[in-house]
């Protein structure tokens, strides 16, 4: 699969479609879309327009997706045979949600101000809708449920997020406070994770079960992902077939796998940063990690490029999804037996040829190295078309 973030920078849908359309070509299956997070909320919704009216960069229609928008990049992904799933991520990760609903919010700026220990751009990500707030559940059940018949059958996954919930914002409000300690019984960061948990289960109840879909979420930021008491499969509640995410660490996919659970690997795989030469990263990079039992390795369902978006935009998606992220769909499916044996030269000027072969097929992709690629030539028509 490919995540593309279009929170942190707004990707035009046309954009979006040429890497469907490149994914297609590279038999990549999924498009992971992390349409919003903390930065801004491009999905306008029809029930809740006041969130993306508050929540885009633009606060107009010149940078979120419509509801047609999405229709037109859904069918598109239909007719490559390729699934959509839709990632709105709660419950940290929300604070454009809070331009439009600030109701729903916790209060820990200050909290925020005086201690948060992450200081860079991303520091807003702390910011966490109150899970006992009157209007949360209702809101993001509510916009889930519209998401769930916009994307229709097209996929059976929904992603929840569920990363990054910092215990300490939560800690700060007293309301918070009062409510997991009634509930919970102390003021542990276990019982603040309980809340997380519980918050994540009654959305999976009240969206998601009865439309059948299954749920998609991140490892948690701390600890042994199979022992934590947020999504620990075992014991977390969760239902059987949720899909896991690990970004942290390959003995993450490891603990997953042996714990029955179905996991998605991206280790590896985040691409910020990288530049042309990360291709080979990708393509080198583990998928499924050494020493499982044929069975814990059937657990692991797949690896996935994550494009995070803040280094990236409508200006270099092409280089980043296709330039470097396609060099991950050889890896995913399986490499030739020669593949290192054929050396780095053959396989980069391999690459540089299913680039090339995109670009005459219409695909916008940046080349990998110098070639006749785009030449009108007997050799390209010969050779290509």
């Amino acid at each position: 699969g490919m995540m593309v973030d279009t929170s942190r920078h707004f990707v035009p849908v046309d954009q979006l479609i040429n890497v469907i359309d490149a994914m297609f070509a590279a038999k990549m299956n999924i498009f992971h879309w992390h349409i919003v997070d903390s930065t801004s909320f491009p999905y306008q919704s029809a029930r809740y327009p006041e969130l993306s009216k508050e929540g885009s960069w633009s606060q107009d229609d010149s940078s979120v997706y419509s509801q047609a928008d999405i229709a037109k990049i859904i069918q598109k992904a239909d007719s490559r045979f390729i699934q959509v799933i839709m990632e709105f991520d709660t419950p940290a990760h929300t604070m454009a949600w809070g331009r439009g609903r600030p109701d729903i919010m916790t209060d820990c700026w200050e909290w925020m101000a005086k201690q948060n220990p992450k200081v860079d751009v991303d520091s807003d990500d702390v910011m966490a809708l109150d899970p006992t707030a009157p209007g949360s559940a209702p809101l993001v059940n509510g916009l889930l449920q519209e998401v769930i018949v916009l994307v229709g059958d097209n996929s059976p996954y929904l992603h929840l997020g569920g990363d990054e919930v910092r215990v300490a914002c939560w800690n700060s409000s007293a309301s918070l406070r009062s409510h997991v300690q009634s509930r919970y019984g102390n003021l542990s960061d276990t019982s603040f994770t309980l809340l997380q948990r519980d918050w994540t289960l009654g959305l999976v109840k009240e969206s998601l079960a009865g439309a059948g879909k299954v749920p998609v979420i991140w490892q948690p930021t701390t600890g042994d992902p199979a022992q934590d008491p947020v999504w620990a499969p075992a014991t977390s509640g969760m239902p059987n077939g949720t899909v896991y995410m690990s970004w942290l660490n390959e003995a993450s996919v490891v603990s997953y796998a042996n714990a029955g659970a179905k996991v998605v690997n991206t280790n590896g795989f985040y691409i910020a940063g990288m530049g042309a030469a990360g291709w080979k990263q990708v393509y080198d990079a583990v998928v499924v990690p050494a020493g499982l039992t044929p069975e814990a390795q059937a657990n692991v369902v797949g690896g996935e490029v994550c494009l995070w978006g803040e280094t990236f935009g409508g200006g270099n998606l092409g280089e980043r999804a296709l330039q470097i992220g396609l060099g991950a769909a050889e890896n995913f499916w399986g490499k030739p037996a020669n593949a290192s044996w054929v050396g780095d030269w053959a396989l980069q000027q391999r690459f540089d040829r299913f680039l090339c072969h995109l670009k005459n097929w219409g695909v916008t992709a940046p080349p990998q190295m110098p070639s006749w690629c785009g030449v009108e030539s007997y050799r390209e028509r010969e050779v290509l078309v």
